[in-house]
């Protein structure tokens, strides 16, 4: 799998087995990303593709500081694949 890396115009290429995590896992993972990178996902219109950087990282600073209309009330930021 190739994956385009913007931030640093470099391209990643991942290969090897591949398997699918429970929830569980699924949930401990997410939980030790970078709370950016975990409200940037939360937001983001996954799968779909990224039209608008800088609008995704708007909304991003607003789910951390609690402006967010998705989740303005929330605690915490959701894991985006939980329950799939």
């Amino acid at each position: 799998m190739n994956f385009s890396w913007r931030g640093t115009r470099r391209q990643l290429i991942v290969a090897g087995p591949v398997e699918v995590l429970t929830p569980a896992e699924s949930d401990r993972l997410f939980a030790v990303c970078p709370s950016a990178a975990r409200a940037a996902s939360a937001v983001s219109a996954q799968p779909r593709s990224l039209a608008d950087v800088p609008a995704l990282r708007e909304r991003a600073r607003a789910l951390l500081a609690g402006t967010e209309p998705i989740l303005a009330a929330a605690a915490a930021v959701p894991n985006p694949v939980a329950g799939r």
